[in-house]
């Protein structure tokens, strides 16, 4: 058996092996001086800090990373073995510090020390992408989460049926509480086609809003589908997620402005005859914003064309203030019915026209929608709006008095006069409602009450106390 092989190296072929087994080369007395260093890669040797001979090693690293070299020195002098570690060298870079980890061995013969660096700084920046996307995938799943969290929370709050159909076998996933009520569905709604749940009328127009919403990529919409189950009307809304992630139905009851699109042909019939009517129709919601007008509202409102007020308040056209119309609601709320309500209405031009106006109020199933026909006084010669009624007498007298009076005292009696008619029109138009009346005219309730006193007005008789300075409110129309 042959012994040990004694190889021999010289100190050329040693510093090449050094050189090519570590990226930094350092060889240090006792004290810890470097005294050689070597950087095997020149980019790294560019970012670190020049003049590391003659300086202490310790000092070439940064301030927490000294008590870690101090006991990689000691543990090299103490043990047979080479330490190892990790520090971080200042750079002159943008970057701040650089990795690199140290094999640290004694040199035979000698108080000095040989330390093999390999650089860190790519593993490191590897590491901190790794910690990075594991993050943002943490986040991303949060996000998903909270996502479907509230996408539950509200299909489950949505009074409108809700589901999840598969794109494969069209069986519903899953269904919010309302569509298990509407639709009928047992309690493994998984086993329901969806389409079977329509009527045989609809099923090909159902079926045609999937294609588009699976070819599209967007929401489709279809009218006036209807289900096996009741006789009502609905809105179906397909969003597709996906071709192999599935569908969402989505179906709403039509809203009150939606519900003169449909399809029987008597109240197609009935549309075209209220649309091309001489008097102006208007339909809005409890809230008073427009639903639906006919073309005689546009002519009337000056309007460019047809629809263009839908969606807008009615008041913007509508009322000499913008409470009119609430006083209209208000009534209709109350008997069901408004007949011949004088008011005017507003071109975009500004120029009023005196109108009256009649209203009847009906349920839609989500509130009140209210229907208002309007129609212009203008033409009416020698006849006062209805609810205005002028006491003839009044005006002969104040005929009388011209010429006995100053024109002054003429004007101020004409003024009590007219103020007291518009006080009784509008206490006539608010049912009596007497807060109303006092907003319509623009006047406090106080100086209202002020004034019905005054005039003897509502039940309140004229109460000569009143003083002077209060009747003579800042409300009160002065002669000039």
């Amino acid at each position: 058996m042959r012994g040990p092989i004694e190889v021999t190296i010289d100190l050329s072929s040693a510093g090449a092996l050094l050189r090519a087994a570590a990226d930094i080369v350092l060889l240090l007395d006792g004290d810890g001086i470097v005294l050689d260093v070597v950087v095997n890669d020149a980019k790294l040797a560019r970012t670190m800090q020049p003049e590391w001979i003659g300086r202490p090693w310790l000092e070439t690293v940064t301030e927490e990373s000294r008590p870690r070299l101090r006991e990689l020195l000691e543990e090299a002098a103490r043990e047979s073995k080479p330490a190892e570690g990790e520090v971080n060298h200042p750079v002159v870079t943008d970057r701040a510090v650089r990795l690199v980890r140290y094999c640290v061995t004694s040199v035979a013969g000698s108080e000095g020390y040989l330390a093999l660096g390999r650089d860190l700084d790519e593993f490191a920046e590897l590491q901190q992408r790794l910690l990075a996307a594991q993050e943002e995938a943490a986040l991303g799943y949060q996000r998903a989460r909270h996502a479907e969290v509230r996408f539950r929370l509200l299909c489950e709050q949505t009074p409108d049926p809700v589901l999840v159909v598969d794109l494969a076998t069209q069986r519903v996933i899953e269904a919010n509480p309302a569509a298990h009520e509407e639709l009928g569905l047992e309690h493994a709604p998984t086993r329901v086609r969806v389409l079977s749940r329509f009527r045989k009328s609809d099923v090909a127009r159902v079926r045609e809003v999937l294609r588009q919403a699976l070819v599209s990529g967007h929401a489709t919409s279809a009218e006036g589908v209807r289900l096996k189950v009741n006789e009502r009307s609905w809105q179906l809304t397909v969003v597709t997620l996906g071709r192999d992630s599935g569908a969402v139905f989505m179906l709403r009851r039509p809203h009150a402005s939606a519900a003169y699109d449909a399809r029987d042909p008597d109240l197609e019939r009935l549309r075209a005859l209220v649309m091309r009517g001489p008097d102006a129709v208007v339909v809005t919601d409890s809230a008073g914003q427009v639903l639906w007008h006919n073309s005689a509202f546009s002519e009337l409102a000056g309007l460019e064309g047809d629809g263009q007020a839908i969606g807008a308040p009615l008041s913007a056209w509508l009322g000499r203030r913008s409470s009119d119309v609430q006083v209209l609601i208000a009534n209709l709320r109350q008997r069901g019915v408004v007949r011949l309500f004088a008011a005017t209405i507003a071109t975009r031009q500004g120029m009023p026209t005196d109108v009256e106006v009649s209203g009847v109020a009906l349920p839609d199933g989500r509130g009140l929608c209210c229907g208002f026909v309007i129609r212009s006084v203008v033409r009416r010669t020698g006849e006062a709006p209805a609810g205005f009624p002028i006491g003839k007498r009044s005006l002969d007298q104040l005929v009388e008095l011209v010429g006995t009076l100053p024109l002054k005292e003429v004007v101020r009696e004409s003024t009590e006069v007219i103020e007291r008619l518009g006080i009784e029109a509008a206490l006539r138009l608010t049912g009596d409602n007497r807060a109303a009346a006092a907003e319509m005219l623009g006047l406090s309730r106080q100086s209202l009450y002020v004034k019905l006193r005054r005039y003897g007005i509502g039940g309140l008789g004229d109460d000569r106390s009143v003083s002077q300075a209060e009747t003579a409110g800042p409300d009160t129309v002065s002669p000039t």
